[in-house]
């Protein structure tokens, strides 16, 4: 397909942005937007772009800039390049600029879905992603630790119908970064005398293939996910990935055309429900100052604020603040999208304001739900010689239980 041809399909989108640079800059003096909270938010104008101040600041680091790209090419007044294909790479599809912009009520403006159809048809025109970002299939015992290596066999053999989804950042030795999630996820489980099984063959969900513009290759990941599940028998899917969620909530139904057939929690879900049933009761003290890092994928994309903040709020001498972005203004760990991948100079820079933030505070820890936000935040604190020390929910529940 045509580049030109996937622009004329949303060029009513691209025309209505109006360049009034809302996801850039948003100003926080007004209590009545998204995600003021009193006593903590800074009044003055706020960077909603993570990637704009980590950058050069160019126009076209800017979401405002690439629509004005999108713009050109559809006007065929700007031709395709390999300086294109960075811009449109450099972004960590946080969807804050989606979350800000006055359009996307008014005409389904998604700026952010906009520069991942970018990608696709970039790719379409010839041009390659990013050298870093993944292009094979991460599928099968050649990608991924064998379960053996961290998970008791006996947790395999439930036919509970709950199935725990561990995630390629996770569990596959392409990447291995934060294999703690798992263990403390199963080791929660086994403490709460919850029966729950785990996947063996579906490592990845195909989420960084979805964002960078790699569709074929996410369809077929997603195909052999569902029907791997659906051969176990899951009547409900856990994941601790906020990436892994939104892939199989999200994404899977449509782009398998056809309902999942099983219910999908996120590890945050699943434990409210159980402090909801009284079954989560914390029997140690934990005498920190905690600030939660709300995932993009969680929040913007799922709404799911208070739960985990209820979590941490019920653990015994817990210090909860906040940050001064947070909720739908959360400032975005910088590790979506492939940035990791392929420019991880400018995913740690974003972990960096990050990682300040929460000094801001005085946090002794930045504790959040997602495995991707753990390992930039705890390669960012380690770069800026931060005390901050960085821990999933999952892992601190544990540790209290």
């Amino acid at each position: 397909m045509n580049i030109l041809n996937l622009l004329e399909k949303v060029q009513r989108q691209i025309h209505a942005c109006k360049g009034c640079s809302s996801c850039r800059e948003w100003s926080w003096s007004d209590p009545r937007l998204p995600g003021f909270v009193d006593g903590s938010t800074k009044t003055g104008f706020e960077h909603i772009c993570p990637v704009y101040p980590s950058t050069d600041g160019f126009e076209s680091d800017t979401v405002r800039g690439k629509m004005r790209i999108m713009k050109g090419v559809l006007e065929e007044t700007i031709q395709p390049n390999e300086e294109m294909v960075r811009k449109f790479f450099e972004c960590t599809q946080c969807s804050n600029c989606t979350e800000h912009c006055p359009m996307t009520r008014q005409n389904k403006l998604d700026p952010a879905e906009l520069i991942r159809m970018m990608r696709i048809h970039l790719q379409e025109e010839g041009f390659k992603p990013p050298q870093g970002i993944k292009y094979e299939v991460p599928h099968g015992p050649h990608s991924r630790r064998l379960p053996e290596d961290w998970i008791k066999p006996e947790l395999l053999s439930s036919t509970s119908g709950l199935v725990y989804f561990p995630g390629c950042v996770i569990s596959c030795s392409v990447y291995y970064q934060t294999p703690e999630i798992a263990r403390d996820f199963l080791g929660l489980t086994t403490k709460l005398d919850v029966d729950i099984n785990v996947i063996t063959d579906g490592w990845c969900c195909g989420y960084q293939q979805y964002l960078t513009g790699q569709t074929p290759v996410a369809k077929e990941l997603a195909r052999r996910n569902i029907e791997g599940l659906r051969k176990m028998g899951a009547k409900i899917l856990v994941a601790t990935c906020a990436g892994c969620y939104h892939m199989f909530k999200n994404v899977y139904p449509g782009i398998v055309g056809e309902p999942l057939g099983f219910e999908v929690l996120h590890s945050v879900e699943f434990m409210e429900r159980l402090l909801d049933k009284g079954e989560l009761a914390f029997r140690h003290r934990l005498e920190k100052r905690v600030a939660y890092h709300d995932t993009c994928d969680l929040g913007r994309k799922h709404g799911i604020y208070e739960a985990p903040r209820r979590i941490l709020r019920a653990i015994p001498g817990l210090d909860l603040v906040e940050m001064e972005q947070n909720r739908e203004n959360s400032w975005c760990c910088g590790g979506g999208g492939g940035v990791k991948s392929a420019y991880n100079g400018l995913a740690l820079g974003m972990g960096s304001d990050r990682i300040r933030q929460a000094e801001e505070v005085g946090a002794e820890m930045i504790v959040t739900s997602c495995p991707t936000c753990v390992w930039n935040l705890r390669e960012s604190a380690e770069n800026a010689a931060s005390a901050v020390k960085i821990v999933d929910l999952v892992t601190l529940v544990n540790m209290v239980l």
